[in-house]
């Protein structure tokens, strides 16, 4: 499954911070992290979830549509709980949390679990 190449964010040219005047000098500027692509620089592009649900099914037992499935019900429950402040995790490959950034704005946290930490690290990539 190849990852498609992320594409410079519009909003701050692939730097992840946006510019703004903070006061009456125009040498005043401040920064803050962009609002289009949360601070990364690039926009992720949308994940095709055919190819998960393929991939999944290929290395399990599992249908197609039961891969969907799977995969439908698993973002319902990870949404679900991240927003009634619940901590999730997932033994082997980590977890999730929510925190706060701004007022408005709260952002998801994905902690790697030791497991997947040491797959990632011995990988030959």
């Amino acid at each position: 499954m190849k990852e498609p190449k992320p594409v410079p964010c519009p909003g701050c040219n692939g730097t992840g911070q946006t510019t703004y005047f903070g006061g009456v000098s125009r040498f005043l500027l401040s920064y803050e992290d962009c609002p289009e692509c949360n601070g990364v620089g690039f926009l992720k592009p949308e994940p095709d979830d055919n190819l998960l649900s393929e991939h999944i099914s290929s290395q399990s037992s599992l249908s197609r549509p039961q891969a969907e499935k799977f995969l439908q019900i698993l973002a319902q429950v990870l949404s679900e709980s991240l927003l009634q402040g619940e901590t999730v995790q997932l033994r082997g490959f980590g977890s999730f949390s929510l925190s706060p950034t701004n007022a408005n704005k709260k952002r998801v946290r994905f902690t790697p679990g030791h497991h997947l930490q040491l797959v990632l690290n011995n990988s030959k990539r």
